[in-house]
């Protein structure tokens, strides 16, 4: 058995966020989370949430889905380590007996039990879209970000360069962006100088 890692904590897990299809999302709505069957997934079978906005936005929004917001009871037991002693998570979740594990230095929790869940709320686009930009005004500009959310940062900081640059190398996404700004009533201009496309 793999040596327990710290005295579990209960309670003060943070809302959490979980990105997904709309479809996945629909049956979470619906029946609730259940454990994955592991298909291959380095988390194991446990449900992936992040307190990072971002990480969800990209399993989320990034990829034409959406951003569920969860709520965990205080009675969840939980660690928080970066890495772990057992062989994998599943293995990991066995022996200790916890219900989530807060690991990558805070950006994945894994949820092992699905029943400690009190609630689930999907957020509108442009409430996502509001909470991924207050998230990029919280950290600052030197933060980096994956996908979508890398080049939204790009523009939130930048607007005017990063759009003459997304302009000139990315033209096809440049309405996307102009469209996403708008929705969240962001006002941001574009370089006069550049052509519109």
């Amino acid at each position: 058995m793999s040596a327990m890692i710290g005295t579990p904590n209960f309670g003060g897990i943070p809302l959490l966020y979980h990105g997904t299809t709309y479809r996945a999302a629909h049956s979470i709505l619906k029946d609730g989370f259940r454990l994955s069957d592991g298909g291959g997934s380095y988390t194991g079978k446990a449900v992936n949430l992040s307190q990072v906005f971002s990480v969800a936005w990209e399993y989320g929004p990034d990829n034409g889905g959406v951003v569920l917001e969860v709520s965990i009871s205080n009675e969840a037991s939980w660690l928080d380590v970066s890495t772990i002693d057992s062989p994998d998570y599943d293995t990991f979740f066995g022996e200790t007996g916890v219900d989530a594990l807060r690991t990558f230095w805070g950006n994945v929790w894994l949820l092992n039990s699905p029943q400690r869940v009190l609630s689930v709320r999907p957020l509108a686009y442009t409430d996502a879209l509001r909470m991924l930009f207050a998230e990029f005004e919280k950290n600052g500009p030197d933060v980096g970000y994956n996908g979508d959310a890398g080049d939204l940062a790009v523009l939130y900081w930048d607007g005017v360069t990063a759009a003459t640059t997304a302009r000139r190398y990315f033209p096809g996404e440049l309405a996307k962006f102009r469209r996403l700004f708008d929705e969240a009533g962001i006002d941001w201009r574009l370089d006069p100088r550049s052509p519109t496309s």
